[in-house]
């Protein structure tokens, strides 16, 4: 699996390209992914900024409690 981290809306960008991320268990490289974005955002919640209203890492959470 490979992602590709730029994100946008209406054309504008909110993030940096922060790289590409590749493994074989898709839970750790979202968890990478989310931790990248974090710390190009200067170690804050970049997600809970934009969306304060929802935990950014429920669906981390619970694809973890799957296994």
């Amino acid at each position: 699996m490979i992602v590709f981290l730029y994100l946008t809306t209406n054309n504008n960008t909110l993030m940096q390209d922060v790289g590409i991320v590749a493994g074989t268990d898709p839970v750790a490289v979202d968890q990478v992914s989310y931790d990248l974005v974090n710390k190009a955002y200067g170690s804050k919640n970049f997600f809970k900024e934009i969306y304060p209203k929802v935990d950014p890492t429920v669906q981390l959470k619970y694809a973890q409690e799957l296994g």
